[in-house]
């Protein structure tokens, strides 16, 4: 191993240990790692993420030490010391995120009654805000909600729970079916529309 390869090995690691630290304080505050897909550890817009934000600051410091130690190593020598290195980077982030996502515990598909309960609070959450429903009774309020709740449970997949634990927000095929329940519980209450 010539003095170039060690010296891109060695920036290579120290690049990957300040990428690692830089995003260990925002998954020690939350208490795990997002973006990732622990359902589908292969998922490429997951494994792109991490590159691209892992990535950075090794493939900066290879560059920087390949230009260091150009003239005394040889075009050749660079060029393979290069590409080694920034190929070797990639793997071993795509490896290490795959590894992660596949020994995170996987999330089971929560009840039905966790479900109809996390939906009518939420649902009380945002009609509370509504300024229209100031004038409305608490009563019908909290009967909107509990139709929004239970028929939005009727109607949830696996997967698009999944995905909103993922992505924080409603998977995309949600969105017709909250409206769908909307306009349902506001036939049901009707002083609601």
């Amino acid at each position: 191993m010539n003095s170039q390869t060690k010296t891109v090995l060695i920036a290579s690691l120290a690049g990957l240990a300040l990428a690692v630290s830089t995003k260990a304080s925002s998954v020690m505050s939350t208490g795990h790692i997002t973006p990732l897909d622990t359902f589908n550890p292969f998922n490429p817009g997951v494994l792109g993420y991490w590159v691209g934000t892992l990535g950075f600051f090794p493939l900066f410091f290879i560059v920087f030490s390949i230009a260091a130690t150009a003239r005394t190593a040889g075009v050749r020598s660079s060029i393979f010391n290069g590409l080694g290195a920034v190929v070797g980077v990639l793997l071993t982030i795509t490896g290490a995120v795959i590894a992660v996502a596949t020994a995170q515990p996987k999330k089971a598909f929560p009840d039905r009654a966790s479900l109809v309960k996390n939906a009518t609070s939420s649902c009380l959450k945002n009609q509370q805000v509504i300024p229209e429903n100031k004038v409305r009774s608490a009563a019908m309020i909290e009967a909107f909600c509990s139709c929004y709740g239970s028929s939005l449970a009727d109607v949830t997949t696996a997967a698009e729970v999944a995905y909103a634990d993922q992505h924080q927000t409603s998977a995309p095929t949600m969105i017709e079916k909250i409206n769908t329940t909307v306009q349902k519980c506001v036939q049901l209450v009707p002083d609601l529309d």
